[in-house]
């Protein structure tokens, strides 16, 4: 019945979340076959399958809604982020460029075509793109928070600090923005403002793993081994399911 299957949609985006793609997988595909042309059941399919590392069936899913629904940018821009994954970043880059030229609104897509463009060393179109996304987002801090990592890679550091710490004034303890001031202090061999960045990204993001590691490094290069120790024990045991704590 109708209600059963959307139940089981439902369903099957929660255990995605929870990390369990197969099960969702499974009960999905207990009403797929009378919903293949349904653009929730086939992005959900599609999700399950990249979240379980299945990027070929992911992708045909992704595909096979493009050509229900051709305007469905979400879609477009799923296509490309595994293309990405998949080793093509060209053909990821072209169809998140599409995605993103024809929707505005997805500005996690601008994201990974900003992080897509940055690895592919094409430095110039990650910084258009950071404004750009800054001009359709001006509260939203991940546009700084590029623009910022974007200037690093181009070697201007004090335009980059500036975009970090703006991204901190719209966003008080970013995790992103906190780490990039942070790695500009440890290049300056400053490591009590990097300590207290850090500390600050922690009171809005307990437990952070990538935070707590980055302050067990810095005790270590400031010779405090009991401080380190202590930072990899809350690094354990507030990141219990973690294979890197």
């Amino acid at each position: 019945r109708p209600n059963d299957q959307n139940a089981r949609v439902l369903l099957g985006k929660t255990l995605i979340k929870l990390g369990q793609p197969e099960q969702a997988t499974a009960i999905l595909q207990a009403t797929s076959d009378s919903r293949q042309d349904d653009a929730t059941m086939l992005a959900t399919l599609g999700a399950a399958a990249i979240k379980a590392g299945d990027l070929d069936t992911g992708l045909q899913h992704f595909e096979k809604l493009m050509e229900i629904n051709p305007d469905n940018m979400s879609a477009k821009a799923q296509i490309g982020v595994t293309h990405i994954s998949m080793g093509d970043r060209e053909r990821g880059i072209r169809e998140l460029e599409e995605a993103t030229k024809a929707d505005s609104s997805l500005l996690q897509a601008e994201a990974n075509l900003i992080k897509a463009y940055i690895t592919s060393g094409k430095l110039d179109d990650a910084l258009k793109a950071s404004i750009r996304m800054q001009e359709r987002a001006p509260d939203n801090a991940l546009g700084h928070v590029l623009e910022g990592l974007v200037l690093l890679a181009k070697g201007q550091t004090p335009e980059g600090k500036s975009a970090f710490e703006k991204a901190l004034e719209l966003s008080p303890g970013d995790t992103a923005a906190s780490h990039g001031l942070a790695t500009i202090a440890i290049e300056a061999d400053q490591f009590d403002i990097a300590r207290d960045l850090y500390k600050k990204a922690l009171e809005h993001t307990p437990n952070h793993l990538a935070t707590l590691l980055h302050l067990a490094n810095i005790a270590q290069r400031t010779n405090d081994q009991a401080e380190r120790i202590e930072w990899l024990k809350q690094a354990v045991s507030g990141n219990p399911a973690s294979v890197y704590a």
